[in-house]
């Protein structure tokens, strides 16, 4: 007699003989979904079914043996990860932006102090200068030239 392994805690599983003259149940776990299929994997609703066909030596005979498992759980945990994922990008996009905001002030704190003296110039004997910034980009370039253009007025 063939022996015969009890399935894993939350599989069920079911054995058929299949031979010429038709198909025989050799064993069945309680519950298992009554549909017959040799397709290698089957997914009804939340329960996947996986079936293996081996042939029976000495015998035209081949042993179908399916092994199903709900997938309620694995559902689940995916819903509970693109929750978790959703969040921690929704975190992400925000801190994101205040990083941007921040940045983006200290950048263009140069800008804003010329404007700032440029909209203080009148026309008078002493026009006070922009202040040129100490590093070497457009900033300071920037100054230079309304600084030169001061001095022409």
């Amino acid at each position: 007699p063939a022996l015969i392994p009890l399935p894993p805690q939350n599989y069920l599983m079911f054995i058929r003989i299949k031979e010429v003259l038709g198909i025989d149940t050799v064993f069945a776990s309680p519950g298992f979904p009554e549909v017959w299929t040799e397709d290698a994997v089957l997914v009804l609703d939340s329960i996947k079914i996986v079936t293996e066909t081996r042939p029976v030596p000495y015998s035209n005979a081949s042993l179908l043996l399916s092994i199903a498992r709900s997938t309620h759980d694995l559902d689940s945990q995916l819903e509970t990860l693109q929750l978790y994922l959703f969040i921690a990008s929704s975190i992400s996009i925000l801190l994101a932006g205040v990083l941007v905001y921040i940045v983006s002030g200290f950048t263009l704190r140069p800008v804003r102090n010329i404007i700032e003296v440029a909209s203080r110039i009148q026309a008078t004997r002493s026009m006070e200068r922009v202040a040129e910034p100490k590093s070497d980009d457009e900033y300071r370039e920037l100054a230079r030239t309304i600084n030169s253009m001061l001095a022409r007025i």
